[in-house]
């Protein structure tokens, strides 16, 4: 015990593992922050907190587990970690010294996190009443009954398809710490007073790491921000989820009854989409972010490429491609090929002026509200970055297809009790395979039959039937992937940054929802009723049984759940090594060590997310240099904090900032990001182009000019 009322251990002492608990007061069941104030030599010291009450389960199992030991690092002088207290229970916060460097506890504080879930909710019940108090005086109550029955048949739809999300737990999956990691980032790089955030502060034992250069991420700032209120990982996680689900089932109605004008069957499409056994896969086993983000606006994105001739159908287009540049770039290229497959095959109608000008008007749009990511990422793109050297970038990708038989095996050993259900969801869906199906054959039946709505709705499902089927077979091992790399270097690189060619279910999985859709509508057109009927029923029986199946083998026989309350608990060394500087080590050293030519001092340094400050002094008559603990990316600027004198950067030892100081320098230097004048400029025209849009789109909505 120090005289100011510190506890102080070091390695003179002998002594290692447990050195001091801490006891509180019974506290009840709520949202908790535990704030510890500390100085140490050394980054493996750390604590970890447990209930006191005899119940393991009385808090988040994240923080009671020893080799998940909190970790107080050396370059830091306080730690805050959240506890969830279920029940009533006092706590224990054990501090653990490692037998290194020394560990002094200046001072630990409890407090009590504000909950703002009632303040949600009454807010939210609030604008529901108000908008129902509005519609009962403006809206006539048959529209009334049609609303409410379009909005109570999405909410069923986005509740199964969030069914997973309902338990304590979180579903893990192959690339889910890497998101979580992302929302982590997005809210630390809020912190750190970056908007939009560029570096992500924490990652790679907080040398910074530039993946919002490179991956969309605009819909991750809704989670971040949450996840800034005190709210756990998992729960603004599985927010986002909902969120995204309920932007599906919304967005793939709009699209289907743009297109096919009828209400009833729009809902049954966006259910049979949004319940696409890919589309739940990639959310709850494969944990592709990105995937089922932009899966969302596919629906957008063909429906308004198939209205295109209309007034406003570019609005649709460019919404949708804009929902998909900032999720998933993979999804858009696999979109652009199959726009340009369309394009080609309605040149006639392309030629003709008004869709010409509406599509120049989509990619004019398209351009602007996306310049503030797209003129980074070509900024950064040609540089050195790992990205280029992973083997799923170079290797062979037709060997990474799959057999024809290879979906059915799948099911069938599913069925035979096979455990692993990785497989089971790289498929289209037996839903979207019998929709098909019924698809050709009426196809062949309504074939001759007189209704123009009836025919164009024949022709429409035929023609997204075939695209589904191609999208099919790009999925296999037997599309010519080889042959088509050999062709040229641009068409290779294309082709190989899809890395896996079942990525093109997410075009099956569009385009087989737009055929049913279609399907169904020219049926009923055709005087073909009761088999409308008949068969929306067969097909919704069908997704309905396909879904509880996968969720049984996902939740009940072989469940991989965890509890992720911050990313605390995950590990510190990420994988993802994609968007770091071709130089960078993956072992680097641990510790956040400041280094320096011969000649320079260092002074009062300081480190702060993505900030540095320091006084140094260059007694060379040469130039010399400073580096700092932060990997190099083009958006940092360093300069003289009394003369504001610009100083060079450059890459550093193991890919780490290098500043540049001039001979005979003395004076104090702060780093930090601050983006180059070109992308100021990007994110101006962007920010003016929304606005502008959004301005216009409101003054003329209350005109109706505009599309709902």
């Amino acid at each position: 015990m120090q005289g100011d009322g510190s506890i102080y251990i070091d390695e003179t002492d002998g002594a290692y593992g447990l050195y001091l608990d801490v006891d509180t007061e019974e506290i009840e069941k709520g949202w908790y922050k535990v704030h510890v104030e500390y100085e140490t030599g050394y980054d493996d010291n750390g604590f970890l907190i447990k209930p006191l009450n005899g119940n393991p389960s009385a808090i988040n199992k994240d923080l009671g587990e020893e080799l998940e030991t909190i970790i107080l690092k050396s370059q830091h002088s306080e730690k805050s970690v959240h506890v969830w207290a279920k029940e009533k229970t006092g706590l224990r916060i054990s501090f653990h010294f490692c037998g290194g460097g020394y560990l002094n506890i200046r001072g630990i504080e409890l407090e009590r996190v504000a909950n703002y879930t009632p303040l949600f909710l009454v807010a939210f019940l609030c604008i529901i009443a108000n908008l129902l108090a509005w519609e009962a005086v403006h809206i006539d109550l048959a529209e009334r009954k049609r609303r409410y029955f379009i909005r109570v048949s999405i909410l069923f739809i986005t509740l199964i398809a969030s069914v997973p999300l309902m338990n304590g737990y979180i579903l893990m999956g192959n690339d889910q710490v890497s998101h979580l990691f992302r929302i982590e980032g997005i809210a630390e790089g809020l912190c750190a007073g970056q908007f939009p955030v560029r570096i992500m502060p924490q990652w790679w034992n907080e040398y910074g790491y530039g993946q919002s250069m490179f991956y969309g991420d605009t819909l991750l700032y809704l989670p971040a921000i949450l996840l800034l209120m005190d709210y756990k990982l998992q729960t603004v996680f599985k927010c986002y989820i909902a969120f995204i689900n309920l932007l599906t089932a919304w967005f793939a109605y709009k699209g289907f009854v743009k297109i096919g004008r009828d209400e009833r069957i729009a809902l049954l499409g966006a259910g049979f989409y949004t319940l696409n056994l890919f589309r739940l896969m990639s959310i709850y086993y494969n944990n592709g972010v990105g995937v089922y983000t932009a899966m969302a606006f596919l629906p957008l994105v063909f429906s308004g490429l198939y209205c295109i001739k209309e007034k406003r159908g570019w609005i649709y287009l460019a919404a949708g491609l804009t929902g998909c540049i900032q999720s998933h770039l993979m999804t858009c290229e696999m979109a652009g090929i199959f726009i340009i497959l369309i394009l080609i095959l309605n040149i006639r109608t392309i030629c003709q002026k008004t869709v010409f000008l509406n599509l120049c008007k989509a990619g004019t749009v398209i351009l602007l509200w996306n310049l503030w990511f797209l003129v980074p990422f070509l900024n950064l793109y040609p540089g050195d970055y790992k990205l280029k050297e992973l083997a799923a970038f170079q290797g062979n990708i037709q060997e990474n297809g799959l057999g024809f038989g290879d979906w059915i095996g799948t099911v069938i050993a599913s069925l035979n009790g096979e455990t692993n259900v990785e497989w089971l969801g790289i498929f289209v869906g037996l839903t979207s395979v019998c929709g098909l199906v019924f698809v050709f054959i009426s196809l062949i039946m309504n074939k001759g039959k007189n209704s123009e709505e009836g025919k164009r709705a024949n022709i429409s499902a035929g023609f997204f039937g075939g695209l589904s089927l191609i999208a099919l077979f790009l999925t296999t091992k037997y599309f010519p992937y080889d042959y088509l790399c050999e062709k040229g270097k641009i068409l290779k690189t294309l082709i190989q940054s899809l890395q896996f060619p079942f990525r093109f279910f997410e075009m099956a999985a569009i385009f087989s929802a737009m055929a049913i859709v279609f399907g169904l509508i020219a049926c009923k057109e055709l005087g073909n009723r009761k088999v409308c009927i008949l068969v929306a029923g067969i097909l919704g029986g069908i997704c309905l049984l396909e879904t509880g199946f996968y969720y049984q083998r996902l939740l009940v026989e072989s469940p991989q759940m965890a509890e992720v309350c911050e990313y605390y608990a995950l590990p510190e060394y990420m994988g993802v090594i994609e968007y770091l500087p071709s130089s960078a080590e993956i072992l680097y050293e641990r510790h956040q060590l400041v280094t320096s030519g011969d000649e320079v001092e260092i002074e009062n340094y300081e480190k702060k997310y993505t900030t540095i400050k320091a006084s140094c002094i260059n007694r060379s008559e040469q130039e010399g240099y400073v580096d700092v603990p932060l990997f190099y990316y083009p958006c940092y600027k360093a300069k003289d904090m009394d003369t504001n004198e610009k100083l060079a950067l450059t890459y550093g030892e193991n890919a780490k900032i290098r500043i540049i100081l001039p001979p005979g320098y003395q004076g104090t230097i702060k780093l930090e990001v601050n983006e180059r004048k070109l992308w100021k400029a990007a994110d101006l025209l962007s920010i003016i182009s929304i606005l502008a849009f959004t301005g216009i789109w409101i003054q003329k909505k209350r005109t109706g000019r505009f599309p709902n």
